[in-house]
């Protein structure tokens, strides 16, 4: 099993912090009391190397050295009873928190190698407002840890959930649960995205003690800007990396994508050893994360690790007794894909008997083989698909079960600048005598889009029933 404690007593291996936060591809020599790049005589794997050289400077006084190595790639799935619990716990306002049923992994070596996976693949998955089970709307997924970890390297390689209103995280809590400043014990160190609505910024916080916003918060938030989106379907290593070593003036946290140092918090930096966490969940603040107008999506997690410093730190918590519920394993069937359209087949109903997810003229039809989107004679129906940038890639495909009248049914996308078009890809183009599945690949190539709108439309005169209409990303 890919996962081991590696504990150091005799030899403290030096590592440099900023070639550590950073790469995503191939293996690491095994080590134990071994430096970095030496073949050990036992044999403790310790996960990917990294490949980014050495940064010309380290943003440490002195370099820690290591007490011991977690890594997990899930090459054995997801062992809930040991070693992670899959949370069905809540928290937060205006939400269904997190399920069991949500979280799913595959060790199929064909299907993980295609995903460029390298053990396992876990896949965690999220409702939005478009789910068609209100029970389920804003119901996210989280993995907990059932050990404490304290200062040192976190790293999760992963595909961050694409979608506008939920919160993608990778995080480190513990809570006495106190509610007086005297007595409060506290640790949390977060990554998270969206933030302010789009994928192009990302924010680190470092907590040192937090009680609720009105009576104690001591933290320190940084955020980064990005040109492209964080949302792109790739996988990337996010970091953080935690010192507590004020007497050599090595106190703080900085954090890492694919190796590159995103900021640094000097101040509130937490002593507890904590749990650690990585999901998605459901705040219910828009301004933060955005809307979750979509139906399901899903974030994929590759490998964890986590490196521990022998710096000092205090007992804390937060790792659960509780077994959480069971994933699912995937087994040899496809790893779940993110498809961007709601409703494509027409088969939910939302408020005023229109069709969920879609604005416009259209309505819900059944026929034998299931539903579809009915369109009359010049109508037209749209839906929007947020936060995608310049460099995406998609392919829009669709299903004319029948098209009637002298004229065309049209199915293509718009770029988008918040409410304002700019332009258009193709169009797939149905008539009375060209039925049957057609689909289109485009790229999002102007640099202001920041989202898609999806169009069905007829012409005067023509109607046209449509299934299976879906979005996926190249």
């Amino acid at each position: 099993m890919l996962k081991k404690l590696a504990c150091l007593s005799l030899t403290f291996m030096m590592l440099l912090a900023a070639s550590a936060c950073g790469g995503s591809e191939g293996k690491e020599p095994a080590g134990s009391d071994t430096p970095v790049g030496e073949e050990p005589g036992g044999n403790i794997p310790s996960g990917p190397e990294d490949p980014t050289p050495p940064a010309e400077q380290s943003v440490w006084n002195r370099e820690p050295t290591v007490k011991a190595t977690y890594y997990e790639d899930f090459s054995e799935g997801i062992d809930w009873q040991n070693d992670w619990e899959v949370s069905d716990q809540k928290w937060g306002a205006d939400n269904h928190g997190t399920s069991h049923n949500n979280v799913f992994y595959t060790t199929n070596e064909t299907r993980v190698a295609s995903a460029g996976g390298t053990g396992g693949i876990a896949v965690l998955r999220s409702f939005g407002d478009l789910q068609p089970d209100a029970n389920k709307r804003r119901q996210g997924s989280a993995l907990i840890s059932k050990r404490l970890f304290g200062p040192g390297k976190y790293e999760v390689r992963m595909k961050v959930l694409p979608r506008l209103g939920q919160c993608t995280a990778f995080w480190t809590y513990y809570s006495n649960g106190s509610q007086d400043p005297n007595t409060i014990k506290y640790s949390e160190i977060d990554i998270e995205m969206p933030m302010e609505g789009t994928y192009k910024k990302w924010s680190g916080t470092s907590y040192e003690r937090f009680i609720d916003w009105n009576v104690l918060a001591e933290r320190q938030t940084i955020t980064s800007d990005f040109t492209s989106g964080l949302n792109d379907g790739q996988w990337h290593t996010y970091c953080f990396e935690w010192r507590t070593d004020r007497e050599n003036g090595d106190r703080g946290v900085v954090w890492y994508r694919d190796g590159v140092k995103l900021g640094e918090a000097r101040e509130n930096v937490p002593i507890y050893t904590a749990a650690l966490w990585v999901g998605n969940w459901f705040p219910p603040d828009a301004s933060w994360v955005g809307v979750p107008d979509f139906e399901e999506a899903y974030m994929y997690i590759d490998w964890i690790r986590v490196t521990e410093y022998n710096d000092p730190s205090q007992p804390g918590g937060g790792a659960s007794p509780n077994a959480g519920g069971q994933p699912t394993d995937l087994g040899a069937k496809p790893i779940p894909q993110n498809q961007y359209i709601a409703n494509g087949s027409g088969a939910n109903i939302g408020e005023n008997n229109a069709l969920l997810g879609w604005t416009g003229e259209g309505t819900k039809g059944t026929s034998e083989s299931g539903t579809y989107i009915a369109l009359d004679g010049g109508k037209r129906l749209t839906q929007m698909i947020r936060a995608q940038y310049a460099g995406y890639s998609f392919t829009l495909s669709a299903e004319a079960l029948a098209v009637a009248g002298e004229g065309k049914c049209k199915v293509y996308a718009e770029y988008m600048l918040g409410t304002v078009s700019f332009g258009k890809t193709e169009q797939i183009v149905f008539d009375a005598s060209d039925l049957g599945e057609k689909s289109l690949s485009f790229d999002i190539t102007n640099t202001n889009a920041d989202g898609l709108r999806i169009v069905l439309e007829t012409e005067e005169g023509t109607t046209a029933q449509l299934t299976n209409i879906k979005l996926v990303m190249n």
